[in-house]
């Protein structure tokens, strides 16, 4: 499994130029609310096409949805999983299912400790700051990338089991599927990736330039 990320501040900071580079390549922003909303979707589906062609050594294919909504490549042995946050994408691709997280460490938002479990809870509380913001985004990134891996949305984290033991120790599995951090930005960024199976995890950053560089051909997007 690979996990491909890219920083995309310079599409941030000059969107006019961001919507030019979409233009050049026939890709609609009428989709969204503004510009802002789409660069990182746009930035995603890029990651993935340049992770593919890496990978695989040719075009990435049309994807398709499923009936809940999510994109998919209509090929056997082929999945990926992205996300993003502040101006960080992530791709995850490999042979079998996959999810992957990223949250910006940012104080949490009090709403969100109704998705967690009372032993959860109870371990933030027993922290200290700064270290229970930056375990909140540990857990929680944990129990997206797995929800992400099933394809069971925002809503199916109130079932996920605790990611952490009575001890206060993280897991490394949840309902027997192996779960890793990604601790690439520490105090910045959190992450991790959730697998199907035990299997080996490369990450590999790509510098914006080379998405920036992206040929002006692309399959349609979603």
């Amino acid at each position: 499994m690979e996990v491909f990320w890219c920083r995309i501040g310079p599409w941030q900071r000059d969107l006019p130029a961001f919507a030019a580079w979409c233009r050049d390549r026939g890709i609609s922003l009428a989709g969204f609310w503004a510009p802002e909303d789409a660069v990182p979707h746009v930035a995603g589906l890029a990651l993935l096409r340049l992770a593919w062609r890496r990978v695989q050594g040719t075009e990435l294919p049309p994807l398709q949805k499923t009936k809940a909504g999510k994109p998919y490549l209509p090929l056997p042995h082929a999945f990926f999983s992205l996300s993003h946050a502040g101006d960080l994408v992530l791709c995850a691709l490999g042979s079998r299912p996959v999810g992957v997280d990223i949250e910006a460490v940012r104080p949490v938002d009090p709403d969100l400790y109704s998705f967690l479990r009372p032993e959860e809870e109870a371990h933030l509380a027993a922290l200290d700051e700064p270290a229970r913001t930056a375990a909140f985004y540990g857990l929680w990134t944990r129990k997206e990338s797995y929800v992400k891996l099933l394809g069971s949305g925002l809503d199916g984290l109130r079932s996920v089991e605790s990611t952490v033991t009575a001890e206060g120790v993280w897991k490394d599995r949840l309902s027997g599927r192996p779960v890793r951090p990604l601790d690439l930005w520490p105090g910045e960024y959190a992450g991790a990736v959730c697998l199907a199976l035990d299997e080996p995890v490369e990450t590999t950053e790509v510098p914006w330039e080379a998405l920036a560089a992206e040929p002006p051909v692309f399959p349609p997007f979603l």
